[in-house]
């Protein structure tokens, strides 16, 4: 009977069905002697009694099982195709929106909307120390205002215009700037830089990846890891609080085009770097 139902439901819901014979295994006997018939539908287990109902609704309920757990790797797997076929556009959008939404907060506190601009500033606030003498600013009357230590000349020093201890670290990042020296941008100079390095070796690499080869791991060590390693190594460690560290290393700042300059020569040979590696990789470039 419990056979004659299945066949039956074959007739509208396609399924595989096997015969299990307990007689040839006496394994099988010992387990399944008094419980025969025994069906079995994807997780479910059916002893007799059962109705025919109830195997319907088992295979029903295990095909559509079935179905969703083929889609969802299916599904997965094109996401992931279309990753690799389209990562350098997933990739110039993600950091050209990240470099140029670091505008966005001085913009808003030039409009008057500081909390709106406050809730730029904390997420970017997670990615950069945005110390306010390392950044640049927006409408004010200077693009920069450096420490008095960075020697910078002909312009106004951080300390001066701000009237905050320049030694005071959670000062110089918590002040966003005002009307009159502008809104600092989310990003610090450098970092500012470095992603503009990368969106400008993006875009170029969107014209011309099929002619340019990837830059050797010794070049980037050397020309875009080594200056901003020195240049910010030097200058953290020259102002750190070792005794008789001065003898060896006087303390030092870096101005703002040598941060900037830096920092672009990085992100630009790390995409320079690493954008060839991704390409020969991916489908798109095969």
């Amino acid at each position: 009977m419990a056979l004659e139902w299945l066949r039956e439901i074959q007739n509208f819901q396609e399924f595989d069905l096997n015969i299990v014979d307990i007689d040839q295994n006496p394994d099988l006997i010992k387990r399944y002697w008094d419980r025969i018939p025994v069906v079995e539908i994807g997780g479910y287990t059916f002893n007799y009694p059962f109705s025919k109902d109830d195997l319907k609704l088992a295979i029903l309920v295990s095909s559509n099982s079935q179905i969703q757990k083929r889609r969802k790797p299916i599904s997965t797997l094109k996401f992931l195709s279309w990753i690799d076929k389209h990562w350098l556009f997933v990739a110039n959008g993600f950091f050209s929106f990240f470099f140029v939404g670091a505008f966005i907060p001085p913009i808003l506190m030039k409009l008057g909307l500081e909390n709106l601009a406050r809730w730029g500033y904390t997420f970017y606030s997670f990615f950069c120390h945005q110390l306010g003498f390392r950044s640049f600013y927006l409408f004010g009357y200077q693009f920069f205002y450096p420490r008095q230590l960075a020697g910078v000349e002909n312009v106004d020093n951080f300390g001066i215009v701000t009237g905050l201890s320049e030694l005071d670290l959670f000062a110089a990042r918590e002040h966003l700037g005002d009307s009159l020296m502008g809104y600092k941008i989310a990003l610090c100079e450098r970092d500012l830089a470095m992603y503009f390095g990368l969106v400008l070796f993006g875009l170029i690499f969107v014209i011309l990846r099929n002619r340019i080869k990837g830059l050797p791991l010794w070049a980037w060590v050397i020309f875009a890891l080594m200056p901003v390693a020195l240049d910010g190594g030097l200058q953290l460690l020259s102002q750190m609080p070792i005794p008789g560290i001065e003898k060896f290393l006087p303390a030092r700042e870096s101005t703002p085009i040598l941060r900037s300059l830096t920092g672009f020569i990085f992100g630009f040979g790390t995409a320079w770097f690493a954008f060839p590696i991704i390409q020969s990789g991916s489908t798109s470039g095969r």
